[in-house]
């Protein structure tokens, strides 16, 4: 089975939306305790933001902007493995990133 542009874009438009909009476990507890614990009203302010935010982003499937940061894709692929193209590889995962700034 040949692994084409499409399917290789869809796969990386998929894991940017999961990773814009499920926040792991461990990071939202880190926030919340954070929250219980800071005295600056400035910070606690942030931090209730950002806890309100991901509320909202959870009711309405959107993304939580954490940090804006730079896609970065690792690609481990089997000895047994084809692709349409190397090009095509990187064309979807530009595709994806492009459709995930824009869609998620």
């Amino acid at each position: 089975m040949t692994i084409t542009r499409a399917k290789v874009e869809e796969a990386a438009f998929t894991i940017m939306q999961k990773a814009a909009i499920d926040i792991p476990d461990d990071y939202l507890g880190g926030i919340k305790r954070m929250s219980e614990r800071e005295d600056g009203d400035l910070s606690a302010f942030v931090l209730k933001a950002m806890l309100d935010n991901y509320e909202a982003a959870k009711e309405d499937r959107r993304p939580m902007c954490a940090d804006t940061g730079l896609p970065r894709y690792y690609v481990k692929m089997g000895d047994k493995a084809q692709l349409d193209c190397f090009v095509g590889l990187d064309q979807g995962l530009r595709a994806a990133t492009a459709r995930a700034t824009t869609e998620v």
